[in-house]
C-alpha cells in the first residue's frame, strides 16, 4: 500500500493496483520479512476476518493463491474461497484468484471470482469452462513468461531479452547467477535443475504444449484476456519483462492487435476502479496516458518496444529519460 501511495504522488511514477497479502491454504514463513505476502487462512469465519481488516486499507483487488495438491484438494478449501470472495464482493472489492488447474479455476469461478490470474496448464479447457468465463465477465491474465523463467534460472539457462538486459534492473539480474551461490547453499531444486538442463527445458515445454493452445482457444472463444508477467518471481524482471510476455502471446496465435489489447484496454478493465475507468484508451474524458513508437507493432508486436517517448498524465517523457 506504501508502494501505491509513493506512486500516486510521483509524477515519473506508474500507475499502481495493489492487492495486499495472498490468502491461501499454504504458508511460506521464509518470504516473512515483517510484511506477510501469503497469508495461511483456516476457516471461513477467518477469512471473513482478514477481508475486513484489508479492505480498511482499500486495496484495488483482494488475491486468493488457490494452491491445490495432494494435501489440499480442490473442494477442501473451496468454503474459504467463497467466504473470501463473498465478505470482498460485500465491500465492493474484487477478487483475483491464482488457479493452474482446471478443476481449480472451475471452482474459482463458480464462486463468483471476477479475475484469473495465470494459465490453465494441467489440461486443455472446455467448451463449458470457456462458457463460464464469458457468461461471469471474468478476465483472465495469463502470465506465460513466469513459467518458464524459474526452471530457466535455476539451470543457468535464463533467456532475458535485449528489453530485459537493456531496461531491467541490473542488480536483480545479477542476483540470478545460481552459479555464483555456494554449492552448499543452493536449494536441491536448483541443484537437479543444474544437474540436468534439459529436464528444466522439457517441463517448460510440456507447459507450453498445455497453455499456449489454452490462451488462443479462450481468445478464440472471446474471453477478455488482459497482459501480465507475475513480475517479481525468480527470473520475471519487473517491466521489460512484458515484452517477452507478447513473445509468447504471438507464439499462442494471438495477432498484434490482440495483444495490444491486452495490454491496453483489457488491462484497463483488470485495473478497475475510477483509475481503469480513463485508462487504456485514447478518448475524450481518458487520462493522456500513451506510449510512442518509432515503429509499427501491428506490423510485428516486436516494435511495441521501440519505444520513443513515454506520456502520462499529458507530460512526455522521452525513452531515454526514465531509468534516470
Amino acid at each position: 500500500f506504501e508502494v501505491r501511495k509513493k506512486a500516486n504522488s510521483t509524477a515519473k511514477a506508474p500507475r499502481v493496483a495493489v492487492a495486499g497479502p495472498l490468502i491461501s491454504s499454504v504458508s511460506r514463513e521464509k518470504l516473512d520479512l515483517g510484511d506477510p505476502p501469503i497469508v495461511k487462512i483456516d476457516t471461513p469465519d477467518q477469512a471473513r476476518e482478514f477481508v475486513r481488516k484489508l479492505t480498511e486499507q482499500k486495496p484495488d483487488l483482494v488475491k486468493i493463491w488457490y494452491i491445490v495438491d495432494k494435501d489440499h484438494p480442490v473442494e477442501s478449501f473451496r468454503p474459504i474461497v467463497r467466504a473470501t470472495i463473498e465478505e470482498s464482493h460485500a465491500h465492493k472489492t474484487r477478487v483475483a484468484v491464482h488457479a493452474t488447474e482446471l478443476e481449480t479455476a472451475r471452482a474459482a469461478v463458480e464462486e463468483g471470482a471476477d479475475v484469473l490470474v495465470h494459465s490453465v496448464i494441467n489440461k486443455p479447457v472446455d467448451d463449458a469452462f470457456m462458457k463460464l468465463l464469458k457468461d461471469r465477465h471474468v478476465i483472465v491474465c495469463p502470465t506465460l513468461v513466469v513459467f518458464e523463467r524459474y526452471g530457466r534460472t535455476f539451470s543457468h539457462q535464463l533467456n532475458l531479452t535485449p528489453e530485459e538486459q537493456k531496461w531491467g534492473n541490473p542488480e536483480v539480474i545479477a542476483s540470478l547467477d545460481v552459479t555464483k551461490v555456494p554449492e552448499n547453499k543452493l536449494p536441491q531444486r536448483v541443484k537437479d535443475a543444474l544437474a540436468d538442463p534439459q529436464a528444466a527445458l522439457d517441463k517448460i515445454n510440456k507447459t507450453y504444449a498445455v497453455a499456449l493452445p489454452n490462451l488462443k482457444k479462450l481468445e478464440d472463444a472471446g474471453v477478455t484476456i488482459a497482459a501480465g508477467t507475475d513480475a517479481g518471481n525468480i527470473g520475471t524482471i519487473h517491466g521489460p519483462v512484458l515484452f517477452r510476455e507478447f513473445q509468447l502471446m504471438k507464439q499462442a496465435g494471438l495477432t498484434p492487435m490482440q495483444i495490444l489489447q491486452s495490454a491496453t484496454a483489457n488491462a484497463a478493465k483488470l485495473f478497475g476502479g475510477e483509475t481503469g475507468a480513463h485508462i487504456g484508451k485514447l478518448e475524450t474524458g481518458y487520462f493522456a496516458d500513451l506510449v510512442i513508437l518509432n515503429s509499427n507493432p501491428l506490423e510485428d508486436i516486436k516494435n511495441a518496444s521501440d519505444i520513443d517517448t513515454v506520456v502520462k498524465n499529458g507530460v512526455a517523457y522521452p525513452a531515454d529519460s526514465i531509468l534516470r
